[in-house]
């Protein structure tokens, strides 16, 4: 299901988002802010031990990791060359 914004919901009312200061970049030493995420999955995530990608369903693997590490997209790239197809 997703809702006006086109963001995928987990079927809970009213879910509470919050903005989330990421780990600095190892690459590039820059740190993102992520606005939006959903609290619960993240708690979930970051306390209780849940796979980020179930807990956090809603964020793409690119954000996914920037939560996870700091790394921007373009710095994995440069690290480990463009994704294949």
């Amino acid at each position: 299901m997703e809702d006006d914004e086109g963001v995928a919901s987990r079927g809970r009312a009213e879910e509470p988002a919050m903005m989330v200061t990421c780990p600095p970049c190892r690459v590039c030493g820059n740190q993102s802010v992520l606005d939006g995420v959903d609290a619960l999955g993240y708690l979930e995530w970051s306390t209780l031990g849940k796979e980020i990608q179930n807990a956090l369903p809603q964020l793409d693997a690119d954000q996914r990791e920037l939560l996870i590490s700091g790394t921007h997209a373009h710095c994995w790239a440069a690290l480990f060359g463009p994704e294949e197809e």
